[in-house]
Order: C-alpha cells, then structure tokens, then sequence
C-alpha cells in the first residue's frame, strides 16, 4: 500500500488496484503475477514502482504507466527501495542475496 498524491495503490495477492479519494473511483491495475507479496515503492510525489514477478512497472497517479518498456530482473525481486540523489532517482531491487540497482532520471 502506497499513497501518490490523491491515490492509494493496493497490492493483493492476485490484483493491484488504485483508489481515487477525490472521487472515490477504484481502477483494476493489473494482476500482480506469481509474487507472494506485492511490491509497491513511491518514487517522488507522482509515480510508484510495482513489482509484476521479475519486472518493474511505472506508474503515475491516475494509474497509468509512465514508461513504454519495464525493466526486468534476473528474478523476481522481494523488496524495493529509494534514495533520491540530484536528479537521480536510485531504486534498489533486493533479489535474495544479491542488489539490483536501476537509475532513473
């Protein structure tokens, strides 16, 4: 679960949604794939990270993705995180024992 600006994105175990609070609208995003636990990181006040098995999709508060291609991962990432530098956005993806690490701008 994580807020982006008006919206509160939902992790289930078999579905992510997002939840409009002005309005009160729920909008199915899409399955959340063979993960036992969803993954939802925010990257900055307009966009969130969710985890779908071994890739990263990107999305915006209304729920729409903000990139054209997910970067994927040897496997399917248990943990996110953040750490903004600049104008960089750093976000760790914790695969077992080893860190993946993917720089946004």
């Amino acid at each position: 679960m994580e807020w982006c600006q008006d919206s509160l994105a939902l992790g289930f175990k078999r579905e992510f949604f997002l939840v409009k609070f002005d309005s009160g609208d729920l909008k199915e995003l899409f399955p959340t794939g063979k993960m036992m636990e969803p993954t939802i990181t925010r990257l900055d006040n307009n966009r969130l990270a969710l985890g779908r098995d071994n890739m990263t999709i990107f999305i915006d508060a209304e729920g729409d993705p903000t990139q054209t291609y997910a970067p994927t991962w040897t496997d399917m990432p248990i943990s996110m995180g953040t750490l903004l530098h600049g104008n960089f956005l750093k976000i760790s993806m914790y695969i077992s024992r080893f860190v993946c690490v993917c720089v946004c701008f």
